[in-house]
């Protein structure tokens, strides 16, 4: 294969990607093409996939994880939760062996780690909802270990809330809310 064909793959499934989002992303205006946007993610991974093996740069990590994330809101958004979970528990896997790159990756994995929350949330029964979600406690200050993600710490049922700042990596606790 020519010199720059993992580059001029990587392009095309960027554009895929993209396509996909224009024909269904369930979280943005879109043409209402659901298969069509299926259609487009399914061909993009492939191409990503074709050329992993060989291109391991960053932004071909980045486009399989981000793909993944958004055929599994795709597969969310049309009621199928098994695939859903596969293809966000796929992302986040990606996401997790990228690392914190930069804020834009620490995001996107903290988004996908809320939608399989929501998954399991929704797919459970009360009692062990809780399962789908990480929550930390610790005292105020203490030092958040490298690669974890903070999007939203659900009360406790005693109405205390925890805020993490992921930048700074410190655990914040409020006081009591009622």
């Amino acid at each position: 294969r020519p010199q720059g064909f993992a580059a001029l793959a990587r392009q095309l499934a960027n554009a895929y990607t993209r396509i996909g989002d224009i024909q269904g992303n369930p979280y943005v205006p879109n043409l209402g093409d659901a298969a069509g946007a299926k259609a487009s993610y399914q061909r993009a991974i492939a191409l990503y996939e074709g050329i992993e093996g060989r291109d391991r740069t960053t932004d071909t990590r980045i486009g399989l994880a981000y793909t993944c994330w958004r055929l599994g809101s795709l597969y969310w958004s049309n009621g199928d939760a098994d695939g859903a979970r596969r293809y966000y528990s796929r992302a986040l896997a990606i996401y997790d062996r990228l690392g914190p790159l930069n804020g834009q990756v620490r995001h996107d994995a903290a988004a996908v780690v809320y939608a399989l929350g929501q998954v399991g949330n929704a797919t459970t029964n009360a009692d062990d909802a809780g399962a789908e979600y990480l929550e930390i406690r610790g005292d105020p200050g203490a030092t958040i270990p490298d690669g974890t993600y903070l999007l939203q710490i659900e009360g406790d049922g005693k109405g205390t809330v925890g805020v993490g700042d992921v930048l700074g990596r410190k655990l914040l606790l409020d006081q009591e809310s009622s």
